[in-house]
């Protein structure tokens, strides 16, 4: 008859690693938690580098793209000559897109607000459809 105090009947490794792989499982997802919350809490909405936080001014959004144009410009290790043409390009697509982002960006506050009432107004839904359909049909065209 064996017993655990002779050698030959050790305790299963499978149930030391079987614990280990859930302690490690849980700290794990803690530590993601955590981080996750923190990130919540100060604002570190994703990868977006902070532009996604609201309305920005136009002077915003032009130091944004700059600073992009930046990172694009040592990234594809663009001459003067090219900088020179991307540039203004770049600048004159934001000008002419920011009404637009304006305009949407308005348009989801609406619709957030709507769908997060107590009772949802039909009519105030399918307005905010009707605009949404509307403004698809202005960028295609």
């Amino acid at each position: 008859m064996n017993t655990s105090s002779e050698p030959g009947n050790a305790t299963p490794r499978r149930s030391v690693f079987s614990r280990m792989t859930v302690v490690a499982f849980l700290a794990g997802a803690a530590l993601a938690g955590s981080i996750a919350a923190v990130a919540a809490a100060t604002g570190m909405g994703g990868f977006h580098h902070g532009m996604m936080g609201g309305p920005h001014s136009a002077a915003d959004v032009s130091a944004h793209v700059d600073h992009m144009l930046k990172h694009l410009y040592v990234e594809i290790d663009a001459t003067d000559a090219q900088k020179a043409q991307i540039t203004p390009l770049v600048q004159q697509a934001v000008n002419d897109l920011l009404p637009m982002h304006t305009q949407l960006q308005a348009a989801h506050t609406q619709a957030i607000e709507a769908l997060t009432q107590n009772t949802v107004d039909r009519a105030l839904a399918a307005h905010l459809k009707q605009m949404h359909v509307k403004s698809e049909m202005h960028a295609k065209s």
